[in-house]
């Protein structure tokens, strides 16, 4: 059992790939079902959610008031829905979201600008070169969200496992190559495995549902032990304590909730002591 996440370009035949993959392994494969997930699950529609994703970074810092919220809306409903294997996803940011997962076999799937412009020619009834101008455009929009939201290029080879290039290989030859490669042991699913994923959902279920509350913060998982940290000082603790053990009171899979919050309030070095010294000091 594994993940396979497949990362390609507009036109670059990668759904078709996923697809494939999918059937041939009896995977479940999902793209744009996680925005719908993501979108019922947080409340937010789930156009705005497509226009966010597809109109990069500026529309979605209109829409969710910074990347933050949507990177912990957005991985929640990813990993929740990955972890139970047995998955072929191909969109955007699994690669990002999946790190650090042994069982999951990232891959990208490449494809030259002239037979992407053909393709992308044939689907639109236009021309090669307003095909290659659109995909020069959408190609600087992937490259400038990868950036802005994860900090890093996501075309890089050494993101990945896997990558295919379909100048040399056919739909056929790739599907193959995947295949037999996600079900090597390196990426078979492990208890281990199974445990790390299913604490990185948790605990980006406790984000995504506190975020909204407290946008910086830090939320780790071992075993269903979950942590807060409340990176900023705060001005009633207590009450925001409280706040989280009530937001977080309805999530199943919370063994023990931990929160760490820091006082913005300064306190005299005399607070504690007998009303005689504090008049003294």
């Amino acid at each position: 059992m594994a993940v396979i996440t497949i990362s390609r370009d507009m036109c670059s035949k990668g759904a078709l790939i996923a697809e494939q993959v999918a059937r041939e392994l009896n995977y479940e494969c999902i793209s744009r079902k996680i925005l719908m997930e993501a979108s019922d699950q947080f409340n937010i529609p789930e156009i705005q959610f497509a226009k966010a994703i597809h109109d990069g970074p500026s529309v979605f810092e209109k829409i969710f008031h910074g990347k933050a919220k949507y990177i912990a809306f957005f991985q929640a409903a990813l990993l929740n829905h990955v972890k139970k294997n047995n998955v072929v996803y191909h969109g955007l940011g699994g690669q990002f979201f999946l790190q650090g997962i042994p069982n999951v076999l990232k891959t990208r799937v490449i494809m030259a600008m002239d037979a992407r412009a053909e393709e992308k020619a044939r689907e639109e009834n236009i021309s090669t070169t307003a095909a290659r101008k659109l995909l020069v455009n959408d190609d600087k929009e992937r490259h400038n969200w990868g950036m802005h939201v994860y900090g890093v290029n996501t075309g890089s080879n050494e993101l990945y496992d896997l990558v295919l290039h379909l100048d040399h290989l056919t739909v056929s030859d790739c599907v193959s190559l995947i295949c037999e490669t996600a079900q090597k042991n390196t990426f078979c699913a492990t208890p281990d495995s199974q445990a790390h994923m299913a604490d990185l959902a948790l605990a980006a279920t406790v984000k995504a549902i506190l975020i909204a509350y407290h946008a910086n913060l830090r939320v780790s998982s071992h075993n269903g032990r979950v942590i807060v940290h409340v990176n900023d000082l705060v001005d009633a603790p207590d009450r925001t304590k409280q706040k989280i053990q009530d937001l977080t009171a309805h999530i199943t899979g919370i063994e023990s909730l931990s929160i760490h919050v820091k006082s913005n309030v300064i306190r005299s070095p005399f607070h504690n002591a007998p009303p005689s010294m504090r008049h003294s000091a």
